[in-house]
């Protein structure tokens, strides 16, 4: 297995975006970086990277994308893309994904760490991350931006290996854990 990566993208490079590595299903390094091009110096050698924010738009620029609709359906809560600071971070996402792209990353997939935590069916967000990769012991002083990038590392870990959650609409595919726990 080759190395995947989590990212808890901010909407501006002013603001930390946490990031998380994964080689051969093991937690290998995690943090906080800022600007794109730190991004893709901590991320850009992965072959899967799984991003919490948004990777396209509603039709029309406004209220939700139908793959948010079915998420919502299914239980899970998230806010509507077309808000001012959610366009934002879709915005940085798309251009950050093509980014990522030219620098090698073979696949930037999609993903919502809240509910990919909740549909693991775990306790806590780092018992289901760590579930799905060997996180040696387990991490602690951890910022949110962090334990919601190493949840999206576990997510592209899953993906990778064929077993993530796939919600998929015509605007967009979200990709969640399998049940990991109880």
């Amino acid at each position: 297995m080759t190395r995947v990566a989590g990212l808890d993208l901010a909407a501006s490079p002013r603001r930390p975006t946490g990031y998380a590595l994964a080689e051969k299903g093991e937690l290998a390094r995690h943090g906080v970086v800022f600007t794109d091009d730190e991004v893709i110096k901590a991320v850009g050698s992965a072959r899967v990277v799984a991003v919490d924010a948004p990777l396209t738009l509603p039709e029309g620029g406004r209220g939700f994308r139908r793959v948010d609709l079915k998420l919502l359906s299914m239980g899970y809560r998230l806010l509507p893309v077309s808000l001012p600071g959610m366009r934002a971070l879709a915005l940085r996402a798309v251009k950050l994904r093509a980014a990522l792209e030219r620098a090698g990353v073979g696949e930037v997939i999609e993903t919502h760490p809240r509910s990919a935590w909740l549909s693991s069916r775990c306790r806590d967000p780092l018992e289901a991350a760590c579930r799905v990769l060997r996180c040696g012991r387990r991490p602690r002083g951890l910022t949110e931006h962090e334990v919601d990038a190493i949840l999206a590392a576990a997510v592209a870990y899953a993906y990778a290996k064929g077993s993530s959650v796939a919600v998929e609409a015509e605007d967009g595919v979200i990709h969640l854990l399998p049940p990991v726990c109880g």
